[in-house]
């Protein structure tokens, strides 16, 4: 906030004089006790009362500020910097309608005040109204256009309402005419950062911490930064200069917690979870997040608890259902209408649809709301009743629970899974993918997820590492992939042998009927992986070196699905390394003439 002091008047300005000169030479003991000085000799002084004021507000002292403040204001109400140093205060204060109240009397009393428009500019997003603060921004940098706090409040304000482009704009005037501005430079970094501009925004936030070591934020932001670019221990090591600074910092907590799993140090990475929820019991991202490594680690019973906190987090958040029905929490379903849906990925429906004959065998009538491109294949789950599409009338039932929490209800642990498979089956297509028998093991191949620079890290392997396996001999190789990716393999003379399916997956049941004509599957974690394995088929699922929590530790096989084989990256990105073992066992596989019944 700017503080802008009124100037003394009455039978002490000369005292009250130097008392401003020794405050702003920054020595603030001195200045104190001539302020108090002054009103001793006459109470009544509202320069003394407000500036002693302003210095409790630098001091953290708000509730003090306020009080003195407002005695000045009591003594002579029109003195537009006295409300604009109340607002500094009740902002400190965490009053920041109240801060917004003192702001504009400010302006109405000197409307050309452009300190505090600006501090107003910087409370009313605080309050969701971003569009007043920007208007009150732009006043004051057309009363004042060189006054960098107004630049860096429209900044941040700008990247705040989701115009992260304009933000970047004003913030670079900013730190082009005030270059130490640490607080610009954080909030230049975040612009950049949500423009994806990482490597920018890593530059901005090291300027800041250059400039101030102890801004904790910059320091947490920072290593937000990093971690997009996939340099975690970087990245941890800011947190560490986050937390370093005493803030208790919960935020920096949590994000060292995601670069630790990253890395694998998945214990380390709950305890940093535990640490940030110890200082924000309410912390839903920290809850969420500590379930990942609580899974990892096999501990079922607090990890499926802390999962339940998905729904406070994000787009999850949007997600939740409504419903005037109570949720199930596992008690008799004899004579009851159980509701299932899903809120995540493909991933996830074919991986906990398994728990619906547990359901089915407690006596409930199972429906499942499903989209409509996997409605065919789902149908094929014993002890579905009812199947119904997203948007679809769903009709009558008595409790509803979300997939993903049915491990939960069932109190699953790595031995209690229902892993019998197939529980999907091919259902049956107009036009099934054109691969026939023949001589050798039919091999379906995926090598990338949705394509997010985060998947492209962990769930995407580089197209040429399949050269690897293209040349293995005996093998008839197939292409699983949809998406832009299919079209990669056109540019590498080694894929012609690869038939490209493509164009015949229209949809899930098309997929599944491709793999039921399959002899292996080859794929990265993505959903054709679960399919693969939820329809019994042998699949080899190739995980990024911190794999999801699904696939535990240091595991070539998987508790999930009984006919799958895990292959993890050596390193972090090693996708050569991973390789590098698949090859020989496909040449194993091939040479021993496996084939599966289709």
């Amino acid at each position: 906030m700017t503080v802008r002091q009124s100037a003394p008047s009455g039978d002490s300005t000369e005292d009250l004089r130097r008392g401003i000169g020794l405050h702003q030479a920054g020595d603030l003991p001195a200045a104190e006790r001539i302020y108090r000085r002054v009103i001793e000799a006459e109470p009544g002084n509202s320069d003394a009362l407000h500036l002693l004021g302003v210095l409790a507000t630098q001091a953290g002292q708000a509730a003090t500020a306020t009080s003195l403040i407002r005695q000045a204001i009591e003594v002579f109400s029109q003195n537009p910097v006295y409300w604009c140093s109340l607002g500094n205060a009740l902002n400190q204060q965490g009053a920041p309608a109240e801060a917004v109240e003192a702001y504009e009397q400010a302006v109405r009393l000197d409307p050309a005040f452009a300190d505090a428009l600006s501090n107003l500019g910087a409370v009313l997003p605080e309050l969701g109204r971003l569009a007043e603060a920007e208007s009150a921004l732009k006043r004051a940098l057309e009363i004042n256009p060189g006054l960098v706090q107004a630049l860096n409040n429209l900044g941040s304000t700008l990247q705040t309402a989701g115009r992260p482009g304009e933000a970047v704009t004003v913030l670079e005037q900013a730190v082009e005419l005030k270059p130490d501005f640490a607080a610009a430079f954080n909030n230049l970094g975040n612009a950049l950062k949500d423009l994806e501009r990482f490597s920018r925004a890593e530059a901005a936030y090291g300027r800041a911490l250059a400039l101030d070591s102890s801004l904790a934020e910059a320091a947490r932001n920072l290593g937000l930064a990093l971690q997009e670019q996939g340099k975690f221990e970087e990245a941890i090591a800011a947190y560490d200069g986050a937390l370093a600074t005493g803030a208790g910092y919960a935020e920096a907590h949590c994000a060292r917690g995601t670069a630790l799993r990253e890395v694998g140090r998945h214990a380390e990475s709950e305890a940093a979870f535990r640490q940030a929820i110890e200082i924000r019991p309410d912390y839903a991202e920290a809850h969420w997040n500590r379930a990942y490594p609580l899974l990892t680690l096999e501990r079922y019973g607090e990890g499926w608890e802390e999962y339940e906190w998905r729904w406070r987090v994000g787009e999850l958040q949007s997600r939740q259902r409504n419903f005037t029905q109570p949720g199930w929490d596992g008690s008799p379903l004899e004579g009851r209408t159980l509701l299932l849906y899903n809120e995540q990925g493909w991933g996830d429906v074919f991986n906990f649809i398994r728990y619906v004959p547990l359901a089915k065998e407690r006596g409930a009538t199972v429906v499942v709301e499903c989209k409509a491109p996997i409605k065919a294949l789902i149908e094929t789950v014993k002890g579905i009743d009812r199947t119904v599409v997203e948007g679809e009338p769903l009709g009558d039932f008595d409790v509803h629970a979300p997939l993903a929490s049915l491990p939960r209800i069932f109190a699953t642990t790595t031995t209690s899974i229902p892993a019998e498979t197939p529980y999907l089956r091919p259902p049956e297509v107009a036009a099934p993918p054109p691969i026939e028998a023949g001589p050798g093991p039919a091999v379906g191949l995926v090598w990338a997820g949705k394509p997010t620079p985060r998947n492209n890290l962990k769930r995407t392997m580089p197209c040429q590492f399949l050269e690897r396996l293209a040349v293995v001999g005996g093998c008839r190789f197939f292409s699983l992939q949809s998406g832009p990716p299919a079209g990669e393999l056109a540019a590498f003379p080694w894929a012609g042998g690869i038939a490209d399916m493509s164009k015949h997956l229209v949809d899930f049941s098309a997929t599944a009927a491709a793999i039921g004509r399959l002899d292996l599957v080859i794929s990265i974690d993505t959903a054709v992986a679960h399919l693969a394995g939820a329809l019994g088929k042998p699949v080899w699922t190739l995980l990024p070196f911190v794999a999801d929590w699904r696939w535990l530790l240091d595991r070539e096989d998987s508790p999930w699905y009984p006919t799958m084989r895990l292959f993890r990256q050596p390193a972090l990105g090693d996708w050569a390394g991973l390789i590098d073992r698949v090859a020989p066992a496909l040449e194993e596989f091939a040479g021993a003439g496996r084939t599966e019944p289709r």
